[in-house]
């Protein structure tokens, strides 16, 4: 057997865990996208976020790729297959190009695949899994600034106004004890990422998202914060430490993942506090749409509460400076954060 060629593969599939407005059976099929994604289609019609519940799509890509590689599935329901090192089929005698009969339908199917995605460390507390489906919802608190942040369609957006000047974010919502998030030494945060098409980078390069924070009143007490470095090269991700430790940036040092504008991502994190207040040794580790970018072993986060206890989306933009030319926005769906 051998890694499938992304080029021209199609994949019919059986539908028994899919539900759509189609007759029976409707035939349901993978065409390759380039970069280890695969676009889903239902008889020939393209599948969309409205149509599908991501959990019963992402068992039905199992059973397609019957490999022992990461099937998931993203927010544009495109299947993503990592095959690094993995054996995906057909077999080398089957071309790429022709349609796979479906695999024997009277075989039970496999448990589905976490709904968070293979990164999420096992023995972990589910503390929030917010849905956007209100401005306030499940505990979390928003401070609202001319009515910036709005959700639709279960999605949030924080909108920046023409004429708005760096250095603020259009609004705040966040999460401390009121939502179920206790305090830990480990966090894992899972979220669904986009900026519009039109996103306009601050002069400095600074477009922050999260802040993650072992005090709840906030400031000082700001260990880190998730960015969207955007610099003369490829947009990225990134972990900033920041507060009473000082300031550093941890780079991709792992792998690579280009970000662009208009295009959603799903970003994965895995924060580790640092064992006392001296010590270099707390952790951070970050996925892209499954690509480990960065991972860093040697973090002192914190001088002194030795725990993570808050959570935000503060998308501050910026550094000082700048104007925001037109209006554009960041949007976000199903932030999920768990620990211990």
């Amino acid at each position: 057997m051998r890694k499938l060629a992304l080029a021209a593969a199609l994949v019919a599939v059986p539908v028994a865990a899919l539900t759509f407005a189609t007759q029976s059976p409707p035939e349901v099929s993978y065409t390759a996208e380039g970069g280890g994604y695969y676009g889903v289609y239902v008889d020939s019609v393209r599948v969309s976020r409205h149509t599908a519940e991501r959990e019963a799509l992402e068992r039905a890509a199992n059973e397609a790729f019957a490999c022992d590689c990461a099937v998931y599935v993203d927010h544009d329901y495109r299947v993503r297959v990592d095959v690094s090192g993995a054996v995906v089929a057909p077999t080398d005698s089957t071309p790429t190009d022709t349609v796979v009969s479906p695999p024997d339908t009277t075989t039970t199917p496999p448990d589905p695949p976490p709904v968070f995605g293979s990164n999420e460390p096992s023995g972990l507390t589910a503390y929030t899994d917010r849905q956007f489906n209100a401005v306030s919802e499940g505990g979390w608190w928003t401070s609202q600034d001319g009515g910036s942040f709005t959700v639709a369609n279960g999605i949030g957006r924080m909108t920046y106004p023409a004429g708005f000047r760096g250095g603020w974010p259009p609004s705040r919502t966040g999460c401390a004890g009121s939502c179920g998030l206790a305090p830990s030494s480990e966090l894992y945060v899972s979220l669904w990422f986009q900026v519009s098409a039109n996103w306009q980078r601050h002069p400095v390069g600074v477009n922050k998202i999260l802040y993650i924070t072992d005090s709840s009143n906030g400031g000082g007490g700001d260990p880190m914060y998730l960015n969207l470095q955007t610099g003369s090269g490829d947009w990225v991700f990134r972990v900033h430490v920041q507060g009473p430790t000082g300031g550093r940036n941890l780079s991709e040092n792992v792998g690579h993942v280009k970000v662009n504008p208009g295009q959603w991502y799903r970003v994965e994190l895995i924060l580790r506090m640092n064992s006392s207040p001296t010590a270099s040794d707390g952790e951070s580790h970050v996925w892209v749409d499954g690509v480990k970018t960065a991972a860093y072993t040697d973090v002192r986060w914190s001088l002194g509460d030795l725990t993570w206890n808050h959570v935000r989306w503060e998308p501050i933009w910026g550094g000082t400076g700048g104007t925001v030319a037109a209006p554009m926005y960041q949007e976000m769906d199903r932030l999920y954060v768990s620990g211990r």
